[in-house]
């Protein structure tokens, strides 16, 4: 998988992957998958979820206006 292939360079590199499987697909999943540095969202999902998830990821919260 590309994520793999980045973290043999880059340990620990946040990924957020986008899939369309059905729920039922986790079990078969890599425990990478649900590592602390890559999350999952199910499509479809809006722009806002994806930015919450990945501010989550590199642990940043949102700007104030």
């Amino acid at each position: 998988a590309l994520v793999e292939a980045a973290w043999r360079i880059r340990p620990g590199l946040p990924a957020l992957l986008l899939t369309g499987l059905a729920e039922e697909a986790e079990e078969g999943w890599p425990a990478w998958v649900t590592s602390g540095s890559c999350d999952m969202l199910r499509k479809p999902a809006s722009g806002p979820v994806i930015a919450e998830r990945l501010r989550r990821l590199v642990g940043r919260e949102p700007r104030s206006p």
